[in-house]
């Protein structure tokens, strides 16, 4: 069998490569440049805005199979949507509707924590919906707060300045590592047995962001201060590299987080996870330990 990751430069779809190459699963990348992220794997143009490259993963697959009838065969997919529109389900659906054609056994779609089909916060609750309207076997995958942004969206401050802002002056958030999501995203791709639809995956440990700059200033031996700032002061940022309607979303789950919304998790009992029809899976990777494997990040 053959997995197809869609957003081929991920830091989650080039972690899922390697866990599915170390399993001795055929890993084909789709890519907006087509380019070979990791240089060792098939890759193919694949564009969410240009509907004629959604077939090129399939074309690849006949190439292929004269060599490797079996192995080739495109059976699952990893969906990252696009991620500058709050209506992805529009471009996503009808790639949906062609990989089932071409035979796709399993979806695998990655989602946020709070969304579901009940609660379709930033458009990503549309598409599970509508992978259970047509009758699919699929897993949303809704990780927490990616532990991650510490580098991508902030380490440029904490390298000059020395801290880092947010609206989220003491909401605790389990924060999770892309490691630790691609290892529940291997799960969901090789699994043959479904135990939960929707996935919430959440780092081992509730932490304020004084809490994660604490441990920044240990990693980098210098202190880094969290600075809580208005959400019209965070918008500014957002939308510096966002569009007007993702940037009011962001804000919008930042504040939320404040309050609570991402604490919930990690205490969810059992019972609450099987009457939502969910599992939480919890990471392994603590925020210190992510932080001195990353160290050089940030200095």
């Amino acid at each position: 069998m053959t997995i197809l990751i869609t957003g081929g430069g991920s830091s989650i779809g080039t972690k899922l490569a390697y866990l599915l190459q170390a399993c001795k699963v055929q890993v084909l990348f789709g890519s907006r440049s087509g380019r070979r992220i990791p240089p060792s794997l098939p890759s193919v143009k694949f564009d969410w805005h240009d509907p004629s490259t959604f077939d090129n993963p399939f074309h690849w697959a006949f190439e292929q199979q004269s060599l490797h009838p079996a192995a080739t065969r495109i059976t699952a997919v990893y969906i990252i949507g696009p991620t500058n529109t709050v209506n992805p389900a529009k471009y996503v659906a009808p790639f949906i509707d062609l990989a089932a054609e071409k035979g796709v056994k399993r979806f695998v779609y990655l989602s946020a924590s709070g969304a579901d089909k009940n609660n379709d916060t930033g458009g990503l609750g549309r598409i599970p919906g509508y992978l259970e309207e047509k009758g699919l076997d699929w897993v949303a995958l809704r990780p927490t707060w990616f532990i991650d942004n510490l580098a991508t969206e902030m380490g440029m401050d904490i390298k000059q300045k020395g801290q880092f802002e947010t609206v989220v002056p003491t909401g605790r958030i389990p924060f999770v590592a892309t490691e630790d999501i691609a290892t529940a995203a291997l799960e969901a791709l090789t699994n043959d047995k479904t135990e939960a639809r929707n996935v919430v995956v959440v780092g081992p440990e509730l932490l304020t962001y004084d809490n994660l700059a604490d441990k920044v200033s240990e990693v980098l031996g210098r202190k880094i201060i969290h600075k809580a700032v208005s959400p019209g002061e965070r918008l500014k940022f957002y939308l510096l590299f966002a569009s007007e309607d993702i940037a009011e979303w962001l804000i919008k789950v930042e504040l939320e987080a404040e309050v609570g919304s991402e604490a919930v998790w990690p205490s969810l009992s059992l019972h609450d996870q099987q009457a939502r029809n969910l599992k939480v899976f919890v990471g392994k990777l603590c925020a210190k330990d992510w932080l001195l494997k990353h160290k050089d990040l940030f200095l």
